[in-house]
């Protein structure tokens, strides 16, 4: 069995939910390396990327957490292992950690569905925080408040000056509940505000 087939096999596995199996298949793929076979780079690593899914499917967070560095060593441009690295944490309960690591990740992936995954998770992380802290909490308000004024500016563009305006003051009730975001950006947000008041009254 070469090791495209174990792929094959492993993937078809996980789409029937035969997560033993898939680990079964990938690892025999990944052994044909260990024997000489000198397998390229990249298929080893979605070989090994492909298993640490499998390992995340049964909750096996350390076993993910060996397999997914593995996978990037061997091709750094392997996002979905580095966003299965991020899962690891999260699953052992580590949710800044994991939350840190999708902040750096998502504006790098490429993939549409691994991209809107992460999103989904990290905004699931956010969630599962009660108590963040202060650094995590005023980066991510300010990441929103830097959002809400990019946002806000392309649909005054688009002429749609009062939903821009929506998007100003969602940004700035953000960046009331915490303090040491900076000052110049609240005031650009204000600004941008008051030139799509006066848009509006026009």
């Amino acid at each position: 069995q070469d090791a495209e087939t174990s792929r094959t096999e492993g993937n078809e596995a996980m789409k029937q939910g035969d997560f033993d199996e898939a680990i079964r298949q990938y690892s025999t793929g990944l052994s044909l390396n260990q024997h000489g076979c000198h397998l390229p780079e990249d298929v080893c690593s979605t070989l090994h990327s492909n298993r640490a899914l499998a390992y995340i499917k049964m909750q096996r967070w350390a076993d993910a957490k060996e397999d997914c560095p593995n996978a990037i060593s061997l091709n750094p441009k392997n996002f979905k292992a580095q966003y299965r690295l991020s899962q690891a944490p999260y699953g052992l309960g580590r949710f800044e950690v994991a939350l840190t690591d999708l902040e750096h990740l998502v504006p790098e992936l490429v993939d549409p569905v691994c991209k809107r995954s992460a999103m989904a998770s990290k905004q699931e992380i956010i969630g599962r925080i009660e108590e963040p802290s202060p650094d995590i909490r005023r980066e991510f308000i300010q990441k929103g408040l830097e959002d809400a004024k990019s946002r806000g500016n392309d649909l005054c563009k688009q002429g749609k000056v009062a939903e821009s305006i929506e998007h100003y003051s969602k940004g700035l009730r953000l960046a009331s509940t915490v303090k040491a975001v900076p000052d110049q950006l609240t005031s650009i947000v204000h600004s941008n505000r008051a030139f799509a008041n006066i848009k509006l009254q026009q």
